[in-house]
C-alpha cells in the first residue's frame, strides 16, 4: 500500500516530547498486545467493572466531525475527518513489526488528511471527569520512531488546564491492519479530556483512529432510566436509549453490555417523574 523511505526526525521535531506523569497517572501505551486489556484490569481494581466503548465511530455519518454526536462527550478534531473504509491488508513489513491487539477487518474511523505532513489531532472533553481514557488506532508506521503518535490527559476541557500525563507511542510498524491501543488513567478521575495528535505525517502514511474507551466511577442512580438527567423518565429519555440501541453505555440499563428490548422495558417500567 505504501513505499516507505528512511526519514528520521528526532521526537521534539515531530512533536512527541512526553512530559512527566504525575504520581496518580499509569500508561497504557507500551504493551502493544495488551494495553486496552491492562487498562480495563486496571480500571477493574478501582471498582470500575465496565468500560464504555460507546464512541465506536461505526455510527458517526462520514464526512466532518459533529462535536455532540455521542452522549457524555464532546469531539474537537484539528485536520480530521470521518471516513468509511475497510481494513488495509497491505503495506509495510519493515521491523519491527508487531499484530497489536489483532486485525481491523472494517471500519470507520477518523484519518489524518491535507498533505503528507500535515499534522491532526482529536481532543475528547468528558461531561464529568473520568478515570481512564484510550484510543484505539489502526494502521500506524512507526518502525523508525519518527511517525509516531502523541498521548495527553488533561484536568480541563479540550486539552486546558494542567496537563496529567503525556506519552508518546510504542516504536512498532502496525501496518498490515493491525490495532493499536494507546491509554492513560488517573487513580484520582481527574481526567477531563484526552488528545491524541501527531505534528507531522511521514511516508505519506494514513492514520486512524476507531474508536474511544474510557473508565468512568459508576454511580448508583436512584433513577437510572433518567437518561438525561432531568428527574423524570419520558419521551426524551426514550429517544436517548433508542439512540444506544445495540451499544453499551448508559443507555444499558440491565448491564447485559449492549442495548436492547430488556432495557426498554425497564425504562418503560419506570415511566414519569423520579422518586
Amino acid at each position: 500500500m505504501r513505499t516507505h523511505s528512511i526519514r528520521r526526525l528526532s521526537y521534539a521535531a515531530a512533536g512527541l516530547l512526553a512530559v512527566p506523569a504525575q504520581a496518580s497517572i499509569v500508561e497504557f501505551v507500551s504493551s502493544p498486545t495488551t494495553n486496552s486489556l491492562d487498562m480495563a484490569a486496571w480500571a477493574a481494581g478501582l471498582g470500575i467493572s465496565t468500560i464504555d466503548t460507546s464512541v465506536d465511530f461505526e455510527s458517526h455519518p462520514e464526512g466532518e466531525i459533529l462535536p455532540f454526536f455521542y452522549p457524555g462527550v464532546t469531539l474537537h478534531g484539528e485536520n480530521v475527518t470521518v471516513a468509511f473504509g475497510e481494513g488495509s491488508p497491505s503495506g509495510s513489513d519493515a521491523r519491527p513489526l508487531s499484530r497489536g491487539e489483532g486485525p481491523l477487518s472494517a471500519f470507520q474511523g477518523y484519518t489524518s488528511n491535507g498533505s503528507v505532513q500535515d499534522g491532526w489531532s482529536l481532543t475528547v472533553t468528558f461531561d464529568s471527569p473520568v478515570f481512564a481514557a484510550g484510543f484505539m488506532t489502526a494502521d500506524v508506521f512507526d518502525a523508525f520512531g519518527d511517525n509516531g503518535i502523541l498521548l495527553e490527559a488533561f484536568d480541563g476541557e479540550d486539552g486546558s488546564g494542567r496537563v496529567l500525563g503525556s506519552f508518546g507511542s510504542a516504536p512498532f510498524n502496525f501496518e498490515l491492519n493491525s490495532t493499536y491501543f494507546m491509554g492513560v488513567g488517573d487513580e484520582e478521575g481527574r481526567i477531563k479530556s484526552v488528545r491524541i495528535s501527531t505534528a507531522v505525517v511521514l511516508y505519506g502514511d494514513s492514520q486512524y483512529v476507531d474508536g474511544v474507551l474510557f473508565a468512568a466511577k459508576q454511580v448508583t442512580s436512584p433513577c437510572p432510566a433518567d437518561l438525561n438527567g432531568d428527574g423524570e423518565v419520558s419521551g426524551a429519555d426514550l429517544g436517548v436509549l433508542l439512540g444506544g440501541w445495540g451499544s453499551p453505555g448508559a443507555t444499558d440499563l440491565d448491564g447485559s453490555g449492549s442495548t436492547g428490548g430488556a432495557d426498554l422495558a425497564i425504562l418503560l417500567g419506570a415511566w414519569g417523574p423520579c422518586t
